[in-house]
């Protein structure tokens, strides 16, 4: 009600103020009889000008900042709509102006203050959306930047006071302020990343017709000036500097947008890769059976690759057929391409491939008649185990780009996962007993971690984990990206016990090797990771992780932290050992768009010899015969005095120390101790 009230009171003064200007500069101009010194009505007009533009922006402050949403297409649609309103109004005045065969004095003056209000309800809005967009995933020097700006752009509403010349000098240094920090916050450009390609799309359209229109609004104002009319709109540094934000804005967003637009379909690929991978274990949740496990992994498959038909075989070692399942396409079709298939020699056992054209290979009379005309071929594999082969075939020809074989190559790797689980838990279900189940839970378990690491001139890396006899969630990865430039290293704990905790954790590894390799910062990947997981996470079930992306370029780590142990990192430079505890919480615990509120993200600086020291809960929380807890302390001295040593010594030295601690090598949760020392 309150917000209501100053809105009211705002536009109130606002529309006062306009059509006193309006009186006033009409009177003055056409009065002939009274006389009013130049000096009193000129400062009379330019303080109901000053002041018709200070309400407006502040109607605008009031009206664009209640709207809490962060969706950017709404906001851009605002704008577009007021510059579309105004634009059109605008232009009418100036067709119906065209067609009187004589100047008419008085009608320019009205439709010139009308083109005045419009104006100043364009950039309001504009600059109030355009502060939305640049305070998303704001930092501390952005904000400080913006209050600046807004202070400054207030401040230059007196400019109206002042007479300039634009080759003044003066009028340079006035203005420079507005137009620095302009050209500094037209570089914030962070929300374009959280737009898919369709949104990406249309954000290109508003963009360029927002800067359309503040171009042409700019040109109207060089264009159309009334010379007798004490307002003069072309030297005033709050009209210019303000149009010159907007379009500044307005054209780097759309340079950004159109550079976005080629990669945003891999990336929207990348995330229904993601949601697939939910279906399909939620339909394993759920145990569902084996040909309707198959059916929906073919369909899925089928949908996002843009393929009319296929059919997946699932083989056990023997490579005897375990499952069969066609979509779209005859058993005697899929019989006459595996047969021209040995005939060509074609492996379908290594890595996916595309044949653009079937037609091309020998042996294909006797599909000549059908319509297909390329064909894709995924293996399934898991370690070292073939686990079957998923066939597309497209009625039109192929392109086999980079990008799309990498997404082959991931997809394949997420299905094989899902595979393999359908197996592991259709045989957990076959034995019926609890001991069998999580054994097989622990094998899944034990699958997802890796076994061993890529050797590197960055760190070196060691790992220590045990699970407890009932099997819990305990998560770590490591991906190198290509240009071995950069390493991400996750750990996380799963929260729960048993199966349900395992499959939990395959899910998480599911979403890290999905998004992971778009090159993105912590705090996205753990949004767009949140945004996947609570479609198929139970409502009780939260996942706690800790992200660091290694960057060996700029020697530095960007770490984001949901909700995880806090890192121990040693400074080998000032001697000292201390918590990297960056705030945020669990995956699955805020369940829609907020969740970015809730996670943060810091960057620091690494040098040779540092020592950074992950682990889950299972090791703080160990208890000794006291019940006391083993706590950092007992780190902090282990590293402290090990640290001249390698990862591997230091790792061996905290699990001696934890267990000496306990009196027992047996814990009763999982306990995991990764260490990397840098080199």
């Amino acid at each position: 009600m309150f917000i209501r009230r100053i809105k009211r009171l705002y536009i109130a003064l606002s529309s006062f103020f306009w059509l006193c200007l309006s009186i006033v500069n009409t009177f003055v101009f056409f009065s002939e009889k009274v006389y009013i010194p130049t000096e009193y009505s000129d400062f009379l007009s330019n303080y109901l000008l000053a002041s018709f533009f200070i309400f407006t922006l502040l109607f605008f402050k009031v009206e664009i900042g209640r709207h809490k949403h962060t969706n950017y297409n709404e906001l851009l649609t605002y704008v577009l709509f007021t510059g579309i309103i105004s634009i059109l109004i605008s232009l009418f005045i100036r067709y119906f102006l065209s067609l009187e065969k004589q100047e008419h004095l008085l009608l320019n003056t009205i439709f010139y203050h009308i083109n005045l209000g419009l104006i100043t309800i364009f950039i309001s809005s504009t600059f109030y959306v355009w502060k939305k967009l640049i305070l998303h995933q704001k930092n501390q020097l952005t904000t400080i930047c913006w209050n600046i700006f807004e202070v400054l752009a207030y401040i230059s509403v007196s400019s109206s006071f002042f007479i300039f010349d634009l080759t003044d000098p003066v009028f340079y240094l006035y203005a420079s302020p507005i137009i620095i920090l302009a050209i500094i916050l037209s570089l914030n450009l962070k929300w374009i990343a959280y737009l898919n390609y369709k949104q990406k799309l249309l954000a290109v359209l508003q963009m360029g017709a927002t800067l359309l229109i503040s171009v042409t609004y700019t040109l109207q104002i060089y264009d159309h000036q009334i010379s007798k009319i004490s307002i003069a709109l072309w030297d005033n540094v709050f009209i210019l500097g303000m149009f010159a934000f907007i379009s500044l804005y307005a054209l780097s967003s759309l340079l950004i947008l159109i550079f976005h637009l080629p990669t945003s379909s891999i990336y929207d690929k990348k995330i229904e890769e993601v949601k697939i991978y939910q279906r399909l274990n939620q339909a394993l949740r759920e145990g569902s059976k084996v040909n309707e496990f198959y059916n929906l992994l073919l369909k899925e498959t089928l949908e996002l690759f843009s393929t009319q038909a296929g059919w997946i075989e699932i083989t056990d070692e023997k490579g005897n057929y375990k499952a069969f399942v066609n979509l779209n396409i005859s058993e005697i079709d899929v019989f006459e391409i595996k047969k021209i298939l040995r005939k060509n020699h074609i492996q379908t056992d290594k890595d996916p491939f595309i044949i653009k054209s079937i037609s091309k290979l020998n042996h294909t009379q006797r599909i000549s008649g059908t319509p297909y005309k390329s064909l894709t071929i995924l293996p399934l594999h898991f370690n070292e185990e073939h686990l079957g082969v998923i066939y597309m075939v497209s009625n039109a020809g192929a392109s086999n780009s980079r990008s799309k074989a990498d997404l082959l190559q991931s997809y394949c790797n997420q299905a094989s996962l899902s595979v393999k689980n359908f197996s592991l838990l259709a045989d957990a279900l076959e034995n019926q007993r609890y001991k069998e189940e999580v054994k097989i839970a622990k094998e899944v378990q034990n699958s997802l971690l890796p076994k061993s690491f890529e050797k590197n001139d960055i760190f070196q890396i060691d790992v220590f984990t045990m699970g407890s006899d009932i099997v819990g969630g305990d998560y770590y990865d490591i991906y190198y990206y290509p240009d071995k430039e950069k390493v991400a290293i996750v750990i996380g704990d799963v929260s729960g016990k048993g199966t349900s905790a395992a499959f939990n954790m395959a899910q998480m590894k599911g979403v890290f090797q999905s998004l992971i390799p778009i090159e993105t910062d912590t705090i996205r990947f753990m949004n767009d990771a949140n945004k996947a997981l609570i479609a198929c996470l139970e409502k009780r079930v939260f996942i706690s992780l800790s992200l660091f992306i290694i960057d060996k370029k700029n020697s530095t780590i960007q770490y984001s932290r949901a909700g995880h142990c806090p890192a121990i990192y040693y400074s080998a430079h000032n001697n000292s050992v201390r918590l990297l505890d960056a705030k945020g919480l669990g995956l699955g615990i805020i369940r829609n768009h907020t969740y970015i509120h809730h996670i943060t993200q810091e960057t620091i600086s690494y040098l040779p010899n540092d020592i950074m020291v992950l682990y889950t809960d299972g090791v703080i929380e160990a208890i000794n015969s006291e019940n006391q807890q083993y706590g950092h302390q007992h780190m902090f001295d282990i590293i402290e005095k090990y640290k001249n040593d390698s990862a591997s010594i230091i790792n061996g030295k905290i699990i001696e120390n934890l267990y000496a601690f306990t009196g027992s090598r047996k814990i009763n949760d999982d306990y995991t101790v990764l260490v990397i020392k840098f080199t």
